[in-house]
């Protein structure tokens, strides 16, 4: 019974996840639990416990009235974690490059980010914008180190919870697919420098970007 209501907050957490990448949340958004688990189809109780394990882990914020609130992001929390993202990227990278590429995760990742050309549209990013995190979350999955995996997932999960409350904007998504495809090839070559050099211009490209919509939502709120 216990394994059932554990895998039962773990899936009310990870739907809740995938609001922000469908555009579900705005900054400063208070969150009603009821309303929640009539959503997701749930009692409240799991909708509780996930909601508190996304403010330990710092996705949410919770006030003093007891209140699960979507935070206002901060460019100094932007830039904190997309800093972290890539030295965890660049250490995921490394770890995959050392233990030797194989030709099924240089298929798998190759397909996925080929995907992506057909999916990033100024109509509708949605597609796009699932195959871009699915991208990262499938390349962390060729990791052996587990500390890496664990830690990617944390941080990568802010990062979505930041960069899809700021709905940034479709240009940048559809250059990310060019530096997949990129990355992918400087992997496949054992390229580590140019492989560090894909990852810091295709995360510190989105840094200023993301800050000045900080700046903008601030005034908003």
């Amino acid at each position: 019974m216990m394994y059932n209501k554990v895998s039962l907050d773990k899936q009310v957490y990870d739907r809740f996840i995938e609001g922000f990448y469908l555009k579900n949340y705005s900054a400063g958004e208070i969150l009603d639990p009821a309303e929640l688990a009539e959503s997701y189809g749930v009692s409240r109780t799991p909708v509780v416990h996930a909601l508190r394990k996304l403010a330990n882990e710092n996705i949410l914020e919770i006030h003093k009235n007891g209140r699960f609130v979507i935070p206002v992001p901060r460019e100094n929390i932007v830039r904190d974690i997309c800093n972290t993202w890539l030295f965890l990227e660049k250490a995921a990278a490394e770890d995959i490059m050392d233990n030797g590429f194989s030709e099924e995760a240089y298929k798998d990742l190759t397909g996925l980010a080929f995907q992506g050309c057909d999916e990033y549209t100024a109509q509708s990013d949605v597609d796009g914008v699932i195959n871009d995190v699915n991208f990262h979350r499938r390349l962390v999955s060729y990791v052996s180190n587990s500390c890496i995996k664990d830690m990617h997932q944390l941080i990568f999960n802010r990062f979505i919870s930041i960069r899809f409350v700021l709905r940034p904007v479709c240009e940048l998504q559809q250059i990310a697919v060019k530096d997949h495809i990129e990355l992918i090839e400087s992997m496949k070559a054992n390229n580590k420098e140019k492989t560090f050099q894909c990852l810091e211009g295709h995360i510190g490209r989105i840094i200023p970007r993301l800050c000045s919509q900080c700046r903008d939502i601030k005034e908003q709120v």
